[in-house]
């Protein structure tokens, strides 16, 4: 992917292409202010050259409410001694996010509040409720918000 950007600040822009030959840059000599540059590179095995330049950004992505609710699969799974998922809430309310053994006994609840439409980011660091570190195991995460249920497994391995 082509980049264009003035790295080397001499005032005037720089087209920049990875080629696997290494990094090609053509110096097409246009006032740098007149035109927002934008910048993008991918190189792969072949390809050289480092330049500082910024990375192209689709926006602010902490507004973006979802459409429907969704829990992520945890990662890693297995895991030792935390995994993290995340749980995108359409509307505000009340989320519940609890832990339970295979016995359906629970294990720790992670979070009982109300939020914001958004994504939320948990974790569960493998403890139980009182602290102590839960044994090996398959345990079931369950999340709960409104009228939305949702169960998965998390395998927890010392």
């Amino acid at each position: 992917s082509p980049a264009i950007e003035d790295i080397d600040n001499d005032g005037d822009l720089e087209l920049l292409i990875g080629t696997t030959a290494g990094l090609e840059v053509i110096d097409i000599k246009l006032d740098a202010e007149l035109m927002d540059s934008w910048s993008m590179y991918r190189g792969v095995m072949h390809r050289t050259g480092v330049y500082d330049a910024s990375v192209m950004t689709i926006g602010d992505k902490e507004n973006i409410i979802p459409k429907k609710f969704y829990v992520s699969d945890n990662y890693p799974n297995p895991f030792n001694p935390t995994t993290n998922f995340y749980i995108d809430v359409p509307e505000a309310g009340n989320l519940i996010v609890r832990v339970f053994d295979v016995s359906g006994r629970l294990v720790n609840e992670l979070m009982n509040t109300q939020v914001v439409a958004g994504r939320i980011s948990s974790r569960w660091s493998g403890k139980n409720s009182a602290g102590a570190m839960s044994p090996t195991g398959i345990y079931f995460l369950q999340v709960e918000t409104g009228s939305n249920y949702h169960v998965q497994k998390l395998a927890l391995v010392k």
